[in-house]
């Protein structure tokens, strides 16, 4: 039995699909926080079991008669270490033969902002006297594609990277990666740098980019603070906005590039081109946005951390409110209402596409904003317009 943890998420669906081009099944157990959300994964045949890294004792139970666990690693940094010694923990109690996790690249002497919890995950997973594997995964491509359709109408990619070079894959590279070294033997306690066949310096991404559509977008590169500030304006927590400004200086230094061919040879072919990667991005159609002038909706959803009760969250929320949202120019009226398993939504109706971003903008300076951002998971947190 091979159990995944962060099974819902976008590399654990991956690997859990690749499992599935490999072994039965009922050998597949998915370990995720919400059971109930799991329905895509059910439909697979795979397992279902509930893996909340905030409640050790599910952890336990979803590690039952396991042989294998893949650990992903948890997304809220400062809190991932504590999530991943009580995986770790849970397995070795439960008596898992083998753990893999996914790390980043070379955390033992990385100097980024993310390494160091991936570097003492590390270490606690070898003090376990557990069997590991350990996958250091480098970038991935997507964290620059993602963000290409609206770099695209501006005209320009932003960023405080210089000349810096990211040896990044996609995440179909990585995952294919885990599947290979969860299914085939002599891969017991060994450690694997995983990057891309081929680096890249973001001019040179930003000249792939303009060579796929056809005109001239160039890359801007700014001083970090700039960029951090750009980055703020548009609504990104700053815990994610740190990492994003951290990832980009170190890469000067070569923090992100490498030649290791670990991952092409797991994966028994060449990693994604930066072509490629861009390809599939530039296929996913945006949404046709509203019309300035008209109004809009705006929909926010998100989730709050586990240790936030909806009592805290919501004297926080009304602050917000009354002393920011309700004051922006174009307000008409806002709502917002807890849902299942610590989720939220807010509904502000504003009297146009420009009144809305200005409040985003200005948002990250309003009373209560900080405190606001603490209670919630950042990666969770969404953002769409709807109108004519």
């Amino acid at each position: 039995m091979i159990a995944i943890t962060g099974a819902n998420g976008q590399l654990g669906k991956l690997v859990v699909k690749g499992l599935l081009n490999v072994i039965p099944a009922d050998e597949i157990i998915a370990a995720v926080r919400n059971p109930e959300k799991s329905d895509d994964l059910r439909a697979l045949g795979v397992q279902v079991r509930e893996a909340d890294y905030d409640r050790p004792e599910t952890l336990l139970k979803a590690f039952e008669g396991v042989d294998k666990v893949l650990l992903i690693s948890a997304v809220v940094p400062g809190e991932r270490l504590r999530q991943h010694k009580a995986a770790i923990s849970a397995a070795k109690q439960a008596g898992v033969g083998v753990l893999a996790y996914t790390s980043m690249l070379r955390a033992d002497t990385s100097r980024m902002t993310l390494a160091v919890e991936h570097r003492e995950t590390e270490r606690y997973l070898k003090d376990s006297g557990l069997d590991f594997i350990i996958l250091r995964n480098g970038w991935y491509l997507e964290n620059n594609t993602g963000a290409l359709i609206p770099a695209i109408e501006q005209g320009a990619i932003i960023g405080s990277a210089g000349q810096g070079r990211f040896a990044s894959a996609a995440r179909a590279d990585y995952a294919a990666a885990a599947v290979s070294v969860l299914t085939h033997p002599g891969h017991t306690n060994k450690t694997y740098e995983l990057a891309g066949d081929e680096s890249f310096s973001m001019s040179e991404f930003a000249e792939a980019v303009s060579k796929q559509v056809g005109r001239t977008i160039a890359y801007n590169d700014m001083p970090p603070t700039k960029y951090e500030s750009i980055l703020l304006s548009f609504g990104l927590p700053k815990i994610i906005v740190d990492v994003i400004i951290d990832a980009d200086v170190k890469s000067l230094s070569g923090e992100l590039n490498s030649s290791s061919n670990d991952l092409s040879q797991l994966i028994g072919r060449s990693t994604t081109t930066l072509s490629d990667a861009i390809q599939a991005a530039l296929t996913v159609q945006p949404a046709v946005p509203p019309k300035e002038g008209l109004p809009v909706i705006e929909i926010v959803t998100f989730t709050l951390k586990p240790s936030v009760t909806a009592a805290q969250f919501i004297l926080v929320d009304r602050l917000i409110e009354a002393e920011y949202v309700s004051k922006c120019p174009g307000f008409l009226s806002r709502e917002s209402a807890p849902g299942p398993n610590n989720t939220w939504l807010a509904i502000i109706h504003w009297q146009s596409v420009g009144s809305a971003d200005a409040s985003m903008k200005g948002i990250v300076t309003a009373p209560g904003a900080d405190k606001l951002m603490s209670m919630i998971v950042p990666e969770s947190m969404g953002m769409t317009l709807y109108g004519w």
